[in-house]
C-alpha cells in the first residue's frame, strides 16, 4: 500500500502531544472516538492507494483546438439568450461528447488568448467556459488568421490539426489568405456559425451600439467564413437548437481520422482505498456524538 499524499501523515506526529495536553487538563473531556475518527481523516486526507502495476492503453491521438469568438458581436441576440452564451453551451456539449481525445481552448477577436492548452482534464475544460465573461473583453473585430496561428503553435508535434471555430463569421468578406495558411499547416477547420441573416443589435450594460454617425450597429451572420471550411477539408454548420449539428462534428471528425494510428500510453493502474478510512472516519464520529450524549443524560443524574 502506498499514499499519494503523505505530508498528511505528519500530522499525526502532533497526537502524542495533543492527547498529553487533553489529558493534564482536566476541563477537556477526553473521547477517544474522536481522536480515532480523526486518525482516520487523516489517513484518508493520505489518499492511500493499491500499486497494480502499469498498463498500456491506445489512445486516439485526434487533438482538437476549440475557437471561441470574443467579439463585441457575439453580445447579439438574435440567438438566443445570446450568441457568446449559446456557444458556451455548445461547446460544453462537444467537451462532454467528444471522448478518447486531447482539447484546448482559445478565444480571438482582434487577437488570440489562449485559455487551456490541450488536455483531457474536461471538468477542468468546462470549469473555464463556464466562468468565461465577454464583460473582461470589449474587443472588436475578428481576426481569425491569428487563432489559426495560434492553433498550429499550440499542435506543433500533430501532423494533422483540427479547429472548431464557434463564431458569426467576422467581417472579413475575403478568407483566402486564412485557407493558404490552414492548408500549408494542415489545418482542418471546422465552423459553426452562430447568427441569423437578419441580425441583431448589440447591447452591453442596456446600452446599444451605435457608428460614429449615431446609427444603431447591426451585425449579421457572415457566411463567407464558410468557404474556410470547405478549402480545409472541415465542415461548415449553421447553429441549431439540438445537438445533432455538434455530433455530426464529432462523427466527421472522427471518420477523417479513422486510419490513423493510436497512440499507445501506460498508465499507473492504482486502486483508490481512502473512502475506507473515510467511512471509518464518519463511523466513529457519530460513535462519539452518541457516546457523548449518553455521559451527558449520567452527569444530569
Amino acid at each position: 500500500m502506498e499514499f499519494l499524499n503523505k505530508d498528511f501523515l505528519y500530522i499525526l506526529l502532533v497526537l502524542p502531544f495533543l492527547i498529553l495536553f487533553i489529558v493534564k487538563n482536566k476541563k477537556f473531556k477526553f473521547n477517544i472516538f474522536i481522536l480515532i475518527s480523526f486518525i482516520f481523516l487523516i489517513i484518508a486526507f493520505a489518499r492511500p492507494i493499491l500499486n497494480n502495476g502499469e498498463i498500456k492503453v491506445k489512445t486516439s491521438n485526434v487533438n482538437v483546438i476549440i475557437g471561441l469568438d470574443l467579439s463585441l458581436s457575439m453580445f447579439a441576440n438574435d440567438v438566443y439568450p445570446t450568441r457568446f452564451n449559446f456557444a458556451k453551451n455548445k461547446i460544453k456539449y462537444l467537451i462532454e461528447n467528444f471522448k478518447d481525445s486531447k482539447i484546448g481552448i482559445i478565444g480571438f477577436s482582434s487577437r488570440t488568448f489562449m485559455i487551456s492548452p490541450l488536455t483531457e482534464d474536461t471538468e477542468t475544460l468546462e470549469y473555464l467556459i463556464n466562468n468565461l465573461s465577454l464583460d473582461t473583453t470589449n474587443l472588436k473585430g475578428t481576426d481569425i488568421l491569428n487563432s489559426l496561428e495560434v492553433t498550429n503553435d499550440l499542435m506543433l508535434k500533430n501532423k494533422k490539426k483540427v479547429l472548431i471555430l464557434f463564431t458569426d463569421g467576422g467581417d472579413n468578406k475575403d478568407y483566402t489568405q486564412e485557407i493558404e495558411y490552414a492548408k500549408e499547416h494542415n489545418i482542418k477547420v471546422y465552423i459553426y456559425g452562430i447568427g441569423t441573416n437578419k441580425g441583431s443589435p448589440i447591447k452591453i450594460n442596456g446600452k446599444t451600439i451605435k457608428d460614429k454617425s449615431g446609427n444603431i450597429v447591426i451585425v449579421n451572420l457572415n457566411t463567407k467564413i464558410k468557404e474556410l471550411s470547405l478549402q480545409t477539408n472541415g465542415a461548415y454548420l449553421q447553429y441549431s437548437n439540438n445537438d445533432k449539428d455538434i455530433n455530426m462534428i464529432i462523427e466527421d471528425i472522427k471518420s477523417k481520422f479513422k486510419n490513423d494510428k493510436k497512440e499507445e500510453k501506460i498508465i499507473k493502474n492504482n486502486q483508490e482505498l481512502f473512502y475506507y478510512p473515510l467511512f471509518l472516519s464518519f463511523i466513529t464520529f457519530f460513535i462519539s456524538i452518541f457516546n457523548f450524549n449518553l455521559r451527558r443524560k449520567k452527569w444530569r443524574y
